[in-house]
C-alpha cells in the first residue's frame, strides 16, 4: 500500500475517506465517472462515449501500479465521490514527471474535498523519491479548476489554442500547468 487511508470532515459537515483505489472499486469508479461526465463540460469524453467493462476499468486501475503513480478515491458511505490520479511516466527521461487528473461529483464540489485531495496527493508525491514535477491540463474556461490549481501552487506553463472541440463546433484552449515539488 502506497497511501494510508485518511478520514476527514468537509465544510458541509460530512465525513469522507480518502484512500488508494483497488480493483474492487472498478464498478464504483465507472458509476462515478458517468456522474462526472454527465455533470461537467471539462472532461475529455462525453458520457455516451464512456462504456468501459469491469475488465477495462480494472486494467485502468492497474495502470497506476508502479512506483511513481497513485490513484486515490474519496468515498462517502462506500460510494465513490471523487477520483484523483497521479499517473507517472515510465520512460527514464520522464520518470520524474506525473500527469494529474481530478474529478469530483457535482454535489461534493466546493466542500474542501478538492483541496484535501491535492494536499494529500502532493504530500505523497513529495515523499516519492522519483517525482519532481506534477503536470496537468485544463480547459481554459474551467475557472474554478484553474483557481484550485493556482491555490495549490501550480503555474501556467503553456497554452494550446483551439485544442478542445465542443459539440457545437466551437473550440476551447488547453492550459498546461505544473508544480515543481523538488528543486
Amino acid at each position: 500500500m502506497k497511501f494510508e487511508p485518511i478520514h476527514i470532515t468537509l465544510k458541509n459537515g460530512k465525513s469522507v475517506t480518502i484512500r488508494e483505489a483497488t480493483i474492487e472499486d472498478a464498478e464504483g469508479l465507472i458509476t462515478a465517472a458517468k456522474s462526472y461526465l454527465r455533470d461537467s463540460d471539462y472532461l475529455l469524453s462525453y458520457e455516451e462515449e464512456f462504456n468501459p467493462t469491469i475488465e477495462d476499468e480494472t486494467n485502468w486501475i492497474k495502470s497506476y501500479d508502479n512506483d511513481n503513480s497513485l490513484l486515490l478515491i474519496a468515498t462517502a458511505d462506500d460510494i465513490v465521490i471523487a477520483t484523483f490520479g497521479l499517473l507517472g511516466k515510465q520512460m527514464r527521461k520522464l520518470r520524474h514527471t506525473n500527469e494529474l487528473a481530478i474529478a469530483i461529483r457535482k454535489e461534493w464540489q466546493n466542500t474542501g474535498l478538492g483541496t484535501a485531495l491535492f494536499e494529500n496527493a502532493i504530500r505523497w508525491a513529495k515523499s516519492n523519491p522519483e517525482l519532481e514535477i506534477l503536470c496537468l491540463e485544463v480547459f481554459a474556461e474551467n475557472e474554478a479548476g484553474i483557481a484550485l490549481y493556482k491555490k495549490m501552487g501550480f503555474v501556467e506553463e503553456g497554452k494550446r489554442k483551439y485544442y478542445y472541440k465542443t459539440k457545437l463546433g466551437g473550440y476551447i484552449d488547453n492550459i498546461i500547468m505544473t508544480l515543481r515539488i523538488k528543486e
